[in-house]
Formats: C-alpha cells, sequence, structure tokens
C-alpha cells in the first residue's frame, strides 16, 4: 500500500471524474474506486499529526510529506466537487494544516523522500533520505495549495 502510487492513483480518480460527464458508462466505476480508496487511506491518517506513512498500512515507515499532500488535495477536491462526504474535508485539512509551513527559504518541501523504487520489506521504504528537491514534493505541494484556496 505505497503511499506515493496510492496519492497518485486518487488524484487520478478525482481529476478524471471532475471530467467525466456523470452519465458515463464508467462514471459510477471509477466513482466506487475513488470511495473505496479513499475510505481506505482516511482510516490510516496518523492521528497526531494528520500525515500519512510512506507504506500507508505500516506505521513503522516514515510519514511523508508529498504522500500527505496528494492525499490532502484530493480529499479537499472531492469535497469540493461533491464526489465524497463533506466529513473528508477534515482529513485533507489536517493534513495541509502540518505541511502548509513545511517550505523553507529555497523553496524545498521538507519531509518529501527521495525516490523509492519497489521493495518487498515496508521497512525498507525508511532508507531513502527525506530532503531535496523533488518534484513530487513541489508539485503536490502546489496543487494542493491551489485546492485549498479554491483553485
Amino acid at each position: 500500500f505505497w503511499g506515493r502510487g496510492n496519492g497518485w492513483a486518487m488524484l487520478g480518480l478525482v481529476y478524471t471524474l471532475e471530467l467525466l460527464p456523470q452519465d458515463h458508462a464508467e462514471y459510477r466505476t471509477v466513482l466506487n474506486s475513488l470511495e473505496r480508496l479513499a475510505g481506505t487511506v482516511n482510516a490510516r491518517q496518523d492521528e497526531q499529526t494528520g500525515l500519512w506513512h510512506t507504506v500507508v498500512d505500516h506505521p513503522e515507515t516514515c510519514l511523508e510529506g508529498s504522500v500527505s499532500l496528494m492525499f490532502a488535495n484530493a480529499f479537499m477536491r472531492a469535497v469540493r466537487t461533491g464526489l465524497l462526504p463533506a466529513s473528508y474535508a477534515r482529513a485533507g485539512e489536517f493534513a495541509w494544516s502540518a505541511l502548509y509551513e513545511q517550505v523553507d527559504p529555497d523553496g524545498l518541501v521538507r519531509n518529501v523522500s527521495q525516490r523509492t523504487p519497489p521493495r518487498q520489506n515496508p521497512a525498507d521504504y525508511n532508507l531513502p533520505p527525506i530532503g531535496g528537491h523533488y518534484p513530487w514534493g513541489q508539485g503536490s505541494y502546489l496543487l494542493t495549495a491551489a485546492t485549498y484556496l479554491g483553485y
């Protein structure tokens, strides 16, 4: 249950549903996928920090910024567009409140891990260093900020 992969998937589902006509033959199938993923992810949010782990269902893995930003963005957009119930907004806003100040003076989004190739042992996802200018951190931060501001 790799966090960043599921973050991309959830964003893809939300953005697709925003554009897909509701009478499209596959609309309900895509929406069901979003609802299932959102429910599972929402239940795994860290209650203390509002963030998600690199491997979402393994709390021994580190709390990761880009994963959390992707889920925050997806939850806020999905609620705003009526794809998910308003109760999901809390999860997105909680994560955003934990991360919106996580940018250093050079524009680096903190708490973002380096590229993580597939690994067999979830604990091995703690090996890549945190930090650096990674587009998945910068991009997910900007998308989430825009969503939070109503764009």
